[in-house]
């Protein structure tokens, strides 16, 4: 994950899931993101299509991997706003700079438990 806790200028990438808007309990798979789905805005500004789109990581699963570039991340306040431009495939979902910070620490602390047990 790089750049975390996420940083002013620095590119940043963070993993997220989307729920299915068929059935809101669900993660949704593989989700087929296109140009306006998901979106950015500086400093409370006009969003603006990703540079690099997100996209499954491992491919078709669960796991949403966004990057944001450095661009991307000049702001004092960046928002990512996910929201299905074309239809009804996936639910809507926004995201802070300091949620992202917030999430991205969550995420890192539960690796940091998952995967630095001390060997035997």
């Amino acid at each position: 994950m790089a750049g975390v806790p996420p940083k002013k200028g620095n590119a940043f990438s963070f993993t997220t899931a989307l729920t299915s808007q068929a059935d809101t309990k669900l993660l949704k798979a593989n989700p087929t993101l296109a140009a306006g789905d998901v979106l950015v805005s500086k400093d409370y500004g006009a969003f603006a299509n990703l540079a690099t789109l997100p996209d499954a990581e491992p491919d078709a699963g669960y796991a949403i991997r966004v990057q944001l570039s450095a661009t991307e991340m000049d702001a004092d306040v960046v928002t990512v706003l996910f929201h299905d431009a074309a239809g009804a495939e996936i639910g809507d979902l926004g995201f802070r700079e300091s949620e992202l910070r917030q999430h991205c620490l969550a995420v890192r602390t539960q690796i940091i438990c998952c995967t630095d047990f001390p060997r035997r």
